[in-house]
């Protein structure tokens, strides 16, 4: 079967659904990311992924867009087969996300084989994530944290809307749901800190992760690693270098870094500062 548009066909872009989930594990272990499917779980259940198919009927490229209200656009699974590249599918896919997210603030996580798109199309770093792994041996003070219950709900939905700067209700109550730990920390019955650690394939992934300062995030983060032996993985911005330092000094390694980009340079809302790490790369 034919798998290349006709010259000057033009290349239909489509919604997906949970079924097309095989197509895109397919894809993104043709693109060498294995262990999506918990990712694409989330980006079917949270956002709107969007795809293009060959005439062949296969599925060659997908973008995803996480809307958190009208002030916050996440995108991500951006992602085209090998043998398509360099055919302007990303791009195209990309401009469709734009038009979609309509006058909220849209940003993404870029590596560096995306990151000339997303500049020739206006986006603009704003930070530096760097991506932590390895196995973690605690370095500091543990026991600061406790599980969340319902009654902590609402406290934490308005927390993060003030810290994120956008609703990200429907997230965290899926977090609360399906995450392996979801605790807080609390000070004089003040919240002051909020995070969770889930399970990704063999390792467990830390975030997101909000707190008010560097020493709640790290008593946090230690506790949501808890007694898991296994490897770690958590994304941690560049606003506070100590927690790269303390991460490093526990024994995880940096295996990749990306910029924060946000379209047309725009500010984030929120106070970005008190994200320590976001849950991660397509969400947010």
């Amino acid at each position: 079967m034919r798998d290349d548009w006709p010259v000057g066909a033009i290349v239909p872009i489509r919604r997906l659904t949970l079924d097309d989930l095989p197509a895109c594990l397919a894809l993104s272990e043709d693109r060498g990311w294995p262990g999506m499917e918990p990712k694409w779980r989330i980006a079917f259940r949270v956002g709107t992924v969007f795809g293009i198919r060959d005439p062949s009927g296969e599925l060659v490229a997908t973008t995803a867009i996480t809307p958190y209200g009208t002030e916050i656009v996440l995108i991500g699974e951006v992602l085209t087969a090998a043998r398509h590249e360099r055919r302007g599918l990303g791009r195209r896919l990309l401009e469709h996300a734009l038009v979609q997210a309509g006058d909220g603030v849209v940003a993404l996580y870029a590596t560096s084989h995306g990151r000339p798109l997303y500049e020739r199309l206006g986006f603009v770093a704003a930070s530096t994530v760097s991506t932590f792994m390895g196995n973690f041996q605690q370095t500091g003070p543990t026991g600061l944290s406790r599980p969340v219950n319902e009654n902590d709900v609402p406290a934490i939905l308005e927390s993060d809307r003030k810290s994120f700067g956008a609703d990200r209700s429907v997230l965290l109550r899926w977090l609360a749901e399906s995450a392996a730990h979801f605790r807080i920390v609390e000070e004089r019955g003040e919240l002051i800190a909020y995070g969770t650690a889930w399970s990704n394939v063999d390792h467990r992934i830390i975030g997101p992760v909000v707190a008010r300062d560097v020493v709640a995030a790290q008593g946090l983060i230690a506790d949501l690693i808890g007694e898991w032996t296994g490897r770690v993985r958590i994304d941690v911005h560049d606003y506070h270098p100590e927690v790269p330092t303390w991460l490093t000094d526990g024994g995880l390694k940096v295996i990749n870094q990306c910029a924060f980009m946000v379209h047309n340079g725009r500010t984030m809302p929120g106070d970005q500062r008190r994200i320590f790490a976001p849950m991660n790369q397509a969400q947010g």
